[in-house]
């Protein structure tokens, strides 16, 4: 009915089918194909089809071998350091915490910083998920953690809180997590919970830790190029339908998240919930020197999160 397309784009995601952020962008894409009459479209690509891993898809951007991609906050430090106040343990209550932040003053400015700094565009804010871990060992305090080697994201914060934990981390792309695990290369992974379940590490790890640690928003992110180049007159159902999937994906994150631990259980998965006051003691001296390291804004962002959102 809207006559031929005048724009095709890749929409490109490192997780699966079922996962909600593949989800989200799917649903962003058939709202984009209908609030335009399919004079704008988008083809997505689950799984990792375009890129293995979230640097992958940054980079997939930059060189147009993809248009739209979502990858987490975690990751995004290593373009600009500010980023990895997303990553400090123990810094957001819950996922509405997170939501306050990004949608406001916080999350505009973190706009800023992206297209400044690497020439790319957030669209909205997704959520990864509440941060736990499964091992192949039962985790019920922080003790348990001395020598067990751990997957996480290549972030510095990360990095650093892990060994305050006691574990070994070892930074890797999401896609080698699996086979990583299955062979004993790592003995844990860090993860949102729903993200465990729909990556099916259950299949590989007998023991899901509830440590809460994290709670981590995703970016939905398009090259400024390529969003800049979007007819103008299509430009406000192009951002309609973004903030459209934005609604959708958090719905159906916290509706996934909610079922995993359950699913998970079901699955032979033994849970567990170890004391978070060890944890949190470890993660105060990570978080101060992250504020003293970075500057400017940070003291004043932690402290907002904290008492205003």
């Amino acid at each position: 009915a809207g006559g031929a397309a005048e724009r095709e784009y890749k929409f490109a995601i490192t997780t699966a089918d079922a996962h909600h952020s593949t989800k989200g962008l799917a649903y962003f894409a058939r709202v984009l194909g209908e609030k335009t009459g399919k004079k704008l479209i988008a083809n997505v690509y689950p799984g990792g089809q375009l890129a293995t891993g979230e640097r992958e898809s940054v980079d997939g951007l930059q060189f147009g071998t993809m248009d739209v991609t979502v990858v987490s906050t975690g990751m995004m430090s290593a373009y600009d350091e500010r980023f990895g106040l997303f990553s400090l343990p123990f810094l957001f209550r819950d996922e509405n915490n997170v939501f306050k932040t990004v949608d406001g003053p916080i999350g505009e400015a973190f706009k800023k910083i992206l297209v400044d700094k690497t020439n790319i565009v957030i669209l909205g804010w997704f959520m990864s998920g509440v941060h736990t871990m499964t091992s192949n060992r039962p985790i019920k305090a922080m003790a348990d953690l001395k020598g067990l080697k751990i997957r996480c994201m290549e972030n510095p914060t990360i990095i650093a809180a892990w060994r305050a934990y006691g574990a070994t981390p070892t930074p890797m792309s999401i896609g080698e997590v699996f086979t990583a695990l299955q062979q004993g290369t790592v003995d844990a992974q860090d993860n949102g919970t729903a993200n465990s379940f729909a990556n099916k590490y259950y299949e590989v790890q007998k023991y899901l830790a509830m440590t809460e640690h994290m709670v981590v928003p995703q970016i939905l992110i398009m090259a400024k190029p390529q969003y800049d180049n979007i007819p103008p007159a299509l430009l406000p159902a192009f951002l309609d339908a973004a903030k459209e999937a934005v609604a959708f994906q958090r719905a159906e994150y916290t509706r996934q998240n909610a079922a995993a631990i359950d699913n998970m259980k079901a699955r032979g998965m033994e849970v567990t919930y170890p004391d978070k006051a060890d944890f949190v003691a470890a993660s105060e001296p990570i978080r101060q020197e992250y504020i003293k390291k970075v500057g400017g804004e940070m003291a004043a962002w932690v402290n907002d999160i904290g008492t205003k959102y």
